[in-house]
C-alpha cells in the first residue's frame, strides 16, 4: 500500500525501515494537506523524524504527530495568489482569488479590523483589529482564525523577510508590539516616535533589520533599528504635520514612499541619507488626500491611492514625478492598494460608507477594469502566494 495509516506504532515502524535520501509525504494530524520531503533520519529513542521541504529547509517531526505516510509523493497542489481584504463595515476579511478576481472566502475576526499583513510564505495572516485591541492569526489554508492576541490599539502590521516576526503599532499607546509568529506570542513592545506619538503604519526593509513606522498626526516617520530599537524620527511634508499615513519601501531598500495626506503629497526619502523629495499627487493639488502606498516588485513606480478624489497617481521612482493619474467611476472612497507578486495586477480598497468593493487595476495599461465583491467597506489589503504542500 502507498498509504499507512497510524495504528498503534505502525507509523513509527514505516520510519525504520526508510532509507535517507527518500522522498516521502506525510500527513500529519488535523491537517488535510500532506507535506512533501526527503527522509533524512528517524531516532527510535526519541521517535523525531528528521528531513529536508523542497525548499532545502530542515523539518523535524515526532512520529507521534504523524496521521499517515504516503511512500511515493503526493503531486504538490496548485498554489494561488490570494489577496486578504479586511472589513471594517462587518468585521471580517475576505479572501479573493486574483486568478478569477473572485472572492473565495470570509472569515470574521474582531472589531473594527484595519489592516492585514502575509508571512513570505503565505501561510499565515496577521490582521489588526483596532477597537477588539487584538491581533487575529489566520492559517490560509483553511482560512480560520487559529489564534487572538491581546494588542493595545493595533493599527499596522508588518512581518520581517523571513518570517519570524510581526510588528504591530499601537496607535494610542504610542508603542511597536513584537510578535514571535512560530509561537504567537508578544517578545517586546517598545517606544516609537516622538513623545506622545501616534503610530499608525508600518514597512520594514528587505533585510528585515529596519522599521519605518508612520505617524500621522505628527507627521513623522520613524526609521527604527529593530536589533537594538533606537531610531531616528524625521518631519515630513512642505507643512508640518503633513499627515504621514502610508509607508512602503522600494524592493532594494534604497527609498521609502510615504505618503502625506494633510497637503497632498508623497516623500520620497533616502534611506542612506535621509534625503527627502516631495512629490505632488492628486488630479488637486494640495487636496488629493493620498492615503494608502505600494511599489510595484520592479521597484520602478509607486502607486498612490488619493482617497479624496478618488484616484490613482502613479509615480516614476527614478524620475520621482507623477506620471499618470487613474481616474474610475469604480473608484469609490479608495484607501489602501496591494499589487499582485508579478507586477501586472493592483487591487485598490474601497472604503465609502456602504461601499463592498476592490477595484482592480490593469498595472501595464493603468486603467480600471472591474471590481470585485467582498464585505462592508473594505479598508487594508495583503496579497501573497498560499502554496498547500509547503510550510
Amino acid at each position: 500500500m502507498d498509504f499507512h495509516e497510524n495504528q498503534d506504532d505502525c507509523t513509527c515502524g514505516i520510519f525504520e525501515q526508510l532509507k535517507a535520501g527518500k522522498v516521502i509525504s506525510i500527513l500529519l494530524k488535523n491537517t488535510a494537506v500532506p507535506i512533501q520531503l526527503t527522509f533524512q533520519t528517524f531516532d527510535k529513542n526519541s521517535g523525531c523524524i528528521s528531513g529536508f521541504l523542497r525548499d532545502g529547509r530542515v523539518f523535524v517531526v515526532s512520529c507521534d504527530c504523524v496521521a499517515g505516510v504516503f511512500l511515493s509523493p503526493v503531486p504538490p497542489l496548485a498554489c494561488r495568489v490570494l489577496a486578504y481584504v479586511t472589513n471594517t463595515g462587518d468585521n471580517t476579511v475576505s479572501v479573493v482569488d486574483t486568478a478569477t478576481n473572485t472572492t473565495i472566502d470570509t472569515i470574521s475576526v474582531g472589531e473594527f479590523p484595519v489592516f492585514v499583513a502575509l508571512t513570505p510564505n503565505g501561510r499565515r495572516a496577521y490582521v489588526t483589529n483596532l477597537n477588539s485591541n487584538t491581533v487575529s492569526v489566520i492559517d490560509t489554508l483553511t482560512n480560520n482564525v487559529i489564534q487572538t492576541i491581546n494588542v493595545p490599539s493595533p493599527s499596522g502590521v508588518a512581518v520581517t523577510p523571513d518570517g519570524t516576526t510581526a510588528y504591530v503599532t499601537n496607535v494610542n499607546d504610542g508603542t511597536l508590539t513584537e510578535i514571535n509568529t512560530l509561537t504567537n506570542t508578544i517578545t517586546n513592545v517598545f517606544p516609537v516616535g516622538n513623545l506622545a506619538s501616534t503610530p499608525v503604519n508600518i514597512a520594514i526593509s528587505p533585510d528585515g533589520l529596519t522599521a519605518y513606522v508612520t505617524d500621522q498626526t505628527q507627521g513623522t516617520l520613524s526609521i527604527v533599528d529593530l536589533v537594538t530599537t533606537t531610531q531616528t524620527v524625521l518631519t515630513l511634508g512642505n507643512t508640518p504635520p503633513a499627515g504621514a499615513f502610508g509607508v512602503a519601501v522600494t524592493p532594494d531598500g534604497t527609498e521609502v514612499y510615504v505618503t502625506n495626506s494633510f497637503e497632498g503629497t508623497v516623500s520620497a526619502v533616502n534611506t542612506t541619507t535621509l534625503n527627502e523629495i516631495i512629490i505632488p499627487v492628486g488630479l488637486v493639488p494640495g487636496t488629493s488626500f493620498p492615503f494608502g502606498v505600494a511599489i510595484t516588485p520592479d521597484g520602478t513606480s509607486a502607486y498612490v491611492v488619493n482617497l479624496s478624489d478618488p484616484s490613482v497617481s502613479v509615480i516614476d521612482t527614478a524620475l520621482k514625478i507623477e506620471t499618470t493619474i487613474i481616474t474610475s467611476p469604480l473608484l469609490d472612497v479608495s484607501a489602501n492598494i496591494a499589487i499582485t507578486p508579478d507586477g501586472r495586477i493592483g487591487y485598490v480598497t474601497n472604503n465609502q460608507a456602504g461601499s463592498n468593493t476592490v477595484s482592480i487595476i490593469d498595472i501595464t495599461t493603468n486603467t480600471v477594469i472591474g471590481n470585485v465583491t467582498v464585505g462592508l467597506e473594505p479598508f487594508g489589503i495583503a496579497i501573497g502566494t498560499v502554496c498547500p504542500n509547503q510550510l
